[in-house]
Parts: structure tokens; C-alpha cells; sequence
């Protein structure tokens, strides 16, 4: 994963600033500025979406984000009437890279369902003791 020193450079790099970064990364400026501060850490799914974003910058900088959406879009395999929906969405944000996008949906969801099990699994074993604890 990269260092906030290697994020910081490879932006400079690339001539980009944290406005568009935190865009990608699909939160406000000021979370990103917090991420570099001296006591600050950088989220494990904004360094997924930063890594993916480093990674697509170094290997295929002649690319452009649309093909990258196309080619994203095309395996997901839409019917008709959900590609009227992604079409909708990407004229209407234009700016929005939709794999990077996606990633971070993807990994918020994930830690909400595993959040929400781990809460469901206690609550579960707080009640079988309970019901061996009045079975005494």
C-alpha cells in the first residue's frame, strides 16, 4: 500500500491536487486533508482506490477515464434498460470515474454487512445466554 509521502508525490507527479483525490475517493477536500496530517491515516478502502488509481496512471497513462468505464461497464454485462440508467448518471457526472467509484461502494458495503453480522452474531449469543441462564 502507499505511503502518504508516496500519495503526496505521485499527485504532485501527476499534477493533480487533494480536491480531485478526494473526489475520486468519493469523500470532501477536508477528509483528505486530515488523512495527511501528522496524526492522520489514510482509510484501507481510499488506499484501494488510490493504489488502483497510482497503478492506472503508471500502466496506462494513454488511456483515457471513459475507456477505463467502458471496459468496467461492458463486463458487468447491464441489460438495456440498467445501461440507460449508467448513461444517465455519467452525463449528469461527467467527472465521476466510475471504477474507482464502484470499488469504494463495493468496499463500503462489504464493511457494513460484516459490521452488521458481527453485531447480529453477538446479539444471537447474548440470547442463548440468557435463555440457559433462566433454563437453570
Amino acid at each position: 500500500m502507499p505511503t502518504k509521502e508516496e500519495i503526496k508525490d505521485w499527485l504532485k507527479g501527476i499534477g493533480k491536487d487533494r480536491f480531485w483525490l478526494a473526489d475520486k475517493c468519493g469523500v470532501e477536500k477536508v477528509s483528505v486533508d486530515g488523512w495527511f496530517t501528522s496524526r492522520g491515516r489514510v482509510p484501507s478502502y481510499a488506499l484501494l482506490v488510490i493504489q488502483n488509481l497510482m497503478k492506472n496512471t503508471t500502466e496506462a497513462s494513454t488511456l483515457s477515464e471513459c475507456s477505463s468505464d467502458e471496459s468496467l461497464l461492458s463486463s458487468l454485462n447491464f441489460s438495456p434498460e440498467e445501461m440507460e440508467i449508467v448513461r444517465g448518471f455519467q452525463k449528469n457526472f461527467p467527472g465521476i470515474d466510475l471504477e474507482s467509484y464502484l470499488r469504494s461502494k463495493v468496499i463500503d458495503l462489504c464493511t457494513g454487512l460484516d459490521k452488521q453480522y458481527k453485531y447480529i452474531a453477538e446479539r444471537s449469543e447474548c440470547e442463548n445466554d440468557k435463555k440457559e441462564d433462566a433454563g437453570e
